[in-house]
């Protein structure tokens, strides 16, 4: 095969594969959004990507009842747990569904929104929603699969 040949496949190949890139976009952006999402119950609040305000601390009542509960046989409830993370359901449900070129990031947990919006005498305490963090991971993350494809070339 002639050095053009070879170039010209080369090109045929990066083209495939950024067609697929495309087409696999929502999944991308699924997985880095959940990934981001879960890590504002590791960070202890909403990070936009310019920092963010930590939730609100538990109510001292709050705790005392889980610390009463603390050493009942199978149960995870204590005040040393991060807040919203007594037993990890609602940072775990988190998933994604990508269709088409769309893709929808949620939880099922009835009790999020409450949590999320600040509904039902409960705090806001915001971790799902659109950020600017989570637009700039799944830009960086395209730019990363770009770029191993272009240097085949």
């Amino acid at each position: 095969m002639n050095p053009f040949s070879e170039l010209v496949s080369k090109f045929d190949k990066a083209n495939a594969e950024m067609q697929a890139l495309i087409h696999d976009a929502p999944r991308i952006a699924g997985v880095v959004g959940v990934k981001v999402i879960k890590e504002n119950f590791a960070l202890q609040k909403f990070d936009s990507g310019n920092g963010g305000e930590p939730w609100g601390q538990r109510k001292p009542a709050t705790d005392r009842a889980y610390d009463r509960r603390w050493g009942v046989k199978g149960t995870v409830y204590k005040s040393s747990n991060p807040i919203l993370v007594q037993t990890g359901n609602l940072r775990d449900s988190i998933t994604f569904e990508a269709d088409g070129s769309n893709v929808r990031i949620g939880t099922d947990i009835s009790y999020a929104k409450a949590h999320n919006e600040g509904e039902n005498n409960e705090p806001k305490r915001k971790f799902l929603d659109y950020s600017p963090k989570l637009e700039t991971e799944f830009k960086n993350e395209l730019d990363r699969k770009t770029t191993q494809i272009m240097n085949k070339i």
